[in-house]
């Protein structure tokens, strides 16, 4: 290691944790500027003595570790923010020049205890992502001014302003939007909102590609101007309302397509995203409120899914059994509104009765339907052969958890699919008319379901085989389980 030149070390270092860098610049003279350089690098301060002994470490005399401080997240509790307090979060940020990612927590009110940090934060070149939770206007000013090239943006607003003058602007959506005018390259962004605009503002970010949304009143909110502000956008992340409102929205369509579309149903269901979707996540909510009426859950389930018509559908624990239900005539219904889909993954591992009844009842609606790729996280204690699976004529490929962990998740960098290496892979085929499985290693399983998850996949036409065909030749060993063997 020691001939390996700075540029090389450099790139070891990064993958360390903070502690094992810590470590490591302990150990050798040679490796300790990178590892040095790598501990001081991410601070996250959660609580007033941390604060304190971050502001003294890093602002001691004659010592350069402020300029290696490249990520600071402060998550104070705002009955910690004093004068004197954002006196010293305005010396850090003066200091630190080389910020890359800049995370705060009610940054109003530190804005407004000491307005320095706001012109302090504006002159920051460096920093290309930053979040301001809990902002008003101040807040808002403070992003828009911003002379640093941001990429990555997160704001959450208000829902009272901080002071009692009459004259107080309002931290509405609108404004957020506004406050974003300025940041042309910026390519995601998280906004939390209040209340709903109502027109389009004149905004447009055309290199925004990911976009993820909470909304924390009761307000049905629109896409339709969202739309308008972000028009490339590919990815959605839909993380609130955490409850059931009693009227969602009624968008018209939004975005003609979207590769990605994660949230809860009660997210869902307020927001209401009209336009087709590549894969479509319907994950848990924490606690949901009000409970609907199983005519209820029917009626808005179909909704959400005829809006977006995915290609693949990931569904996560009691969603499978509470919302899209139990039963055969359940299922028929709502695969009838989704005519695209050919990937399925659902998390069973809450338990075996349910898993083992709606394998029992899916199975058989999706006879007639064209779905090729079943993905499945079942309960350790379900003993179940995938050859069960293998009475559907359109299926292709079952992949099984059978340990009850996570289904695979989505990632922009890997194109869309991040494989989970415990899945078991088996491949249908058919021989003599009899239709067997043939076992697949993890890593052709996920090379398929890269290319079944990837937005270039057209699921209109027949999947071609052939470019995984020498790794299935390869792998392939005579011997295979026929669906009478396996069960």
């Amino acid at each position: 290691m020691l001939k390996l030149n700075q540029d090389i070390l450099r790139l070891v270092v990064s993958y360390l944790s903070m502690e094992d860098a810590r470590s490591l610049s302990a150990t050798s003279r040679y490796l300790h500027p990178e590892a040095r350089a790598r501990a001081l690098a991410k601070v996250r301060i959660k609580t007033p003595k941390t604060f304190d002994a971050a502001c003294k470490f890093y602002l001691a005399e004659h010592s350069d570790r402020i300029h290696h401080l490249r990520t600071l997240d402060v998550q104070l509790d705002d009955s910690y923010i004093t004068r004197h307090a954002s006196r010293k979060l305005a010396d850090l940020l003066d200091h630190a020049c080389n910020l890359r990612t800049f995370m705060l927590d009610c940054a109003e009110q530190w804005i407004l205890a000491q307005p320095r940090i706001e012109a302090v934060l504006q002159r920051l070149q460096a920093i290309h992502a930053m979040g301001l939770l809990l902002a008003g206007w101040r807040a808002l000013r403070t992003i828009r001014g911003m002379q640093g090239k941001l990429r990555n943006i997160e704001l959450m607003s208000l829902v009272f302003p901080l002071t009692t003058e009459e004259n107080e602007p309002h931290a509405s959506s609108a404004a957020m939007l506004e406050a974003l005018a300025p940041h042309a390259s910026a390519r995601s962004i998280a906004l939390v909102v209040q209340d709903q605009a109502t027109s389009p503002p004149d905004v447009q970010l055309q290199q925004v590609l990911e976009l993820r949304l909470g909304n924390a009143s009761a307000a049905a909110p629109s896409l339709d101007v969202l739309a308008h502000v972000f028009p490339a956008l590919r990815i959605l992340f839909l993380d609130g309302p955490s409850m059931t409102i009693d009227k969602p929205a009624d968008n018209i369509e939004c975005w003609e397509c979207l590769d990605y579309v994660s949230g809860t149903f009660p997210a869902l269901r307020a927001w209401a995203p009209k336009c087709r979707v590549h894969h479509l996540e319907i994950r848990d909510a924490e606690w949901e409120g009000r409970i609907l009426a199983k005519n209820e859950r029917v009626s808005d389930v179909s909704r959400v899914i005829n809006g977006t018509s995915p290609v693949a559908l990931t569904i996560y624990r009691f969603m499978a059994a509470m919302y899209f239900g139990l039963t055969y005539a359940d299922w028929v219904g709502f695969l009838y509104n989704m005519p695209r889909l050919r990937v399925l993954a659902v998390d069973l591992s809450t338990g075996p009765s349910w898993s083992k009844t709606w394998i029992a009842c899916t199975t058989g609606a999706l006879i007639g339907f064209k779905v090729i790729c079943i993905m499945l996280s079942v309960d350790e204690r379900v003993k179940m052969p995938p050859a069960i699976l293998a009475s559907i004529p359109s299926l292709k490929f079952v992949a099984l958890n059978f340990g009850g962990g996570p289904l695979p998740t989505f990632s922009a960098h890997s194109g869309g699919f991040n494989p989970y290496p415990a899945l078991s892979w088996w491949r249908v085929v058919c021989d003599h008319g009899e239709r067997q499985l043939q076992a697949m290693s993890a890593d052709l399983g996920s090379r398929i379901a890269a290319y079944l998850y990837s937005p270039n996949y057209n699921h209109e036409a027949p999947i071609d085989e052939s470019m995984f065909l020498p790794k299935m030749l390869e792998e392939y060993k005579p011997g295979r389980v026929t669906v009478a063997q396996a069960l």
